[in-house]
């Protein structure tokens, strides 16, 4: 996994391809001994882009540092943990080298469906979106999501926490989020992998098989056994100066994915996770994970 580390108060910086190494996973009491040192200074911003392979890797470490860096000047002008993940997730999102936002992986039927999701850990509060194809930033909608769980709608309404497709998209148009054309984040690296992959499904067809298909492509037999995705899927995690923390994950998911699918990147718990202050705290961002007690 591709993961950098930013300590805001000496500006230093651990990047390494194994998040495990990076963040020193070996065992629970160096973790926890690491942490602890973190949560003493005047916070700390952790990126990664995924673990997926790429010919050119030096794209990906400039884009992870611009992201932490961008995260840490909000830091030390005061900002919250929450507005430097939503910061740095907002870059990864836009630079279109990730699989998250411009460039992510197409779904069966050629469009590009995104989850994300943001988690406050001074109060657990937690807000995703899924299946959204025109929010230009949709880490912005978890956030203002995630926000408004701390104010009951009219009527006295439970606000919602996760929200999908169409509803997303106008909930997100209302709260005043950047919208756009779902066209615009199609890249032409991600169309040729969708016409590569979805070809090769086409050259085993149902038919030949004796199976049957449906629209999106399910049958009872595996038709292609080749990896389709980089599951470069990006999150950041940050602890501030007061010691609160927050974590954030952004994703297009799985290429040729099932229209609709909620990923695991706008799922409660299975990639975004943060508990209590101080960095008293388990984190997931990605596939990768650390523990840290206090």
């Amino acid at each position: 996994m591709r993961l950098l580390l930013l300590n805001c108060f000496a500006d230093t910086m651990v990047q390494c391809k194994d998040a495990i190494i990076c963040l020193r996973c070996d065992s629970q009491e160096s973790t926890i001994h690491y942490f602890n040192a973190i949560a003493n200074m005047a916070g700390f911003v952790a990126v990664h882009t995924g673990a997926g392979n790429c010919i050119d890797e030096t794209k990906y470490q400039r884009v992870i540092k611009e992201a932490c860096v961008r995260a840490t000047d909000i830091l030390k002008n005061g900002g919250s943990a929450m507005d430097a993940v939503e910061a740095a997730i907002m870059r990864l999102e836009n630079c279109g080298n990730t699989n998250a936002g411009f460039g992510s992986n197409l779904c069966w039927d050629g469009r590009v469906q995104c989850d994300a999701s943001i988690m406050n850990g001074s109060n657990l509060h937690f807000g995703a979106c899924t299946n959204v194809s025109t929010v230009r930033n949709p880490i912005r909608l978890a956030r203002l999501i995630c926000d408004g769980q701390s104010t009951m709608l009219s009527m006295e309404r439970i606000p919602p926490m996760v929200m999908a497709g169409s509803g997303a998209e106008r909930y997100a148009e209302e709260l005043g989020c950047t919208m756009i054309d779902a066209s615009v984040i199609i890249s032409s690296k991600a169309k040729f992998s969708y016409n590569h992959y979805k070809s090769k499904i086409a050259a085993v067809s149902p038919a030949a098989e004796g199976t049957t298909s449906t629209s999106n492509g399910m049958s009872t037999i595996p038709v292609v056994s080749a990896q389709v995705s980089a599951l470069d899927t990006v999150g950041a995690v940050c602890v501030d100066s007061n010691g609160n923390t927050a974590a954030g994950c952004r994703s297009g998911g799985l290429l040729l994915k099932v229209p609709g699918r909620v990923g695991q990147a706008a799922t409660y718990g299975a990639q975004t996770f943060m508990l209590g202050q101080y960095f008293h705290s388990m984190f997931v961002v990605g596939r990768k994970s650390g523990i840290a007690n206090t």
